[in-house]
């Protein structure tokens, strides 16, 4: 299973689209799929998506969005635990820890002098291509939140940066 978090959200196995369902479902997924192999409590969960105070029957929709995507998941990737939900996702599978990979790559090569090397590494896309985009999630606030704790700029689709210095880079329109 291969889940994008960055841009429109998909999922695939074997290559192929797996329908994860409406904009709730979605929202569940990607928040989950931001904290993978992490047991998210169900109270945080509808906090975070739905907001505080959650309307009345959050919890119940929270508990269909999960049965749902079980459906449509591979076996096994969502459980449900005594203390929440985890999303079981293995190196790969996610092409955020892609982006952080390759992140935290051009750190290294840069802080060792090597801008070259690091603005090689950090214009490589991942595969396939997608970029964190603003207004790309299935929810504003799994993205936001997730934006402000990776420290990533709004960056669009066609963007590039300005210098062939990793130091100096900065995004505009390509």
């Amino acid at each position: 299973m291969r889940i994008s978090v960055l841009g429109p959200l998909a999922v695939t196995e074997g290559g192929r689209a797996i329908a994860v369902g409406g904009p709730r479902q979605r929202a569940v997924l990607a928040f989950l799929a931001l904290h993978a192999n992490q047991v998210i409590a169900g109270e945080r969960l509808v906090d975070d998506l739905w907001g505080v105070p959650a309307p009345a029957g959050a919890q119940n929709a929270l508990q269909a969005a999960v049965s749902r995507l079980r459906k449509v998941l591979p076996a096994g990737r969502l459980v449900t635990t005594s203390n929440g939900y985890l999303l079981r996702l293995t190196p790969g599978e996610l092409d955020l820890a892609e982006f952080e990979d390759a992140l935290a790559r051009g750190t290294r090569a840069l802080a060792a002098g090597a801008a070259d090397d690091a603005a090689a590494v950090l214009r490589a896309p991942p595969q396939p291509q997608r970029w964190p985009t603003s207004g790309s999630s299935p929810s504003p606030r799994p993205r936001s939140r997730a934006s402000r704790r990776r420290g990533w700029p709004a960056c669009r689709p066609g963007w590039t940066p300005t210098s062939t210095s990793a130091a100096a880079a900065s995004w505009s329109p390509s």
